[in-house]
């Protein structure tokens, strides 16, 4: 050691016992649907301007403000409602889903996900070729009823007729 550093104060260690909680903010701690009114009433926001804004309806935002959580929509449709509330808000969704992930569930979905073997270009091919069968038979049936009720009400002539359907229809 110098002597320069012998002038320099000697910075202590900190122990366990020189370690202190941080001061606690908030004494009780607010639930999600609290701390959503909260931010809304801060916002001046009524509940019907936040229906109206993000298009879910009024007894759903209710719901989620007082916590009955079984009043609201599960998985996805409640994952969307936080998500626009939160949006709208201008807070962050994540600990709000976070909180609630067992009311949300895991989402799972999108086409990295679909297992089918078939590819879905086949399965319209296959559908479209039972369908065209249906309709030209319905087809041919009403033309051929009504060439039959044109001749049995005379509007074809007999004379316009082939001779082997003339002699039919006598």
């Amino acid at each position: 050691m110098t002597e320069a550093d012998l002038d320099q104060p000697q910075q202590s260690v900190p122990t366990m016992d020189s370690i202190t909680e941080p001061p606690v903010l908030v004494q009780a701690s607010l639930s999600i649907g609290q701390a959503l009114a909260e931010k809304r009433l801060s916002q001046k926001l009524t509940i019907e301007d936040v229906s109206a804004r993000i298009k879910y309806s009024v007894r759903f935002i209710q719901a989620l403000e007082s916590d009955h959580w079984d009043d609201l929509p599960s998985g996805l449709a409640l994952r969307g409602l936080i998500k626009s509330y939160t949006r709208l808000l201008g807070a962050d969704a994540q600990p709000a889903e976070d909180a609630l992930k067992d009311r949300i569930g895991v989402i799972r979905g999108g086409i990295a996900n679909h297992t089918s073997t078939r590819s879905l270009a086949t399965h319209e091919t296959d559908r479209t070729q039972q369908s065209s069968v249906g309709w030209l038979a319905l087809i041919g049936i009403v033309v051929v009823a009504a060439v039959a009720i044109a001749i049995s009400q005379g509007i074809i002539p007999k004379a316009l007729l082939p001779h082997w359907l003339g002699a039919l229809v006598k």
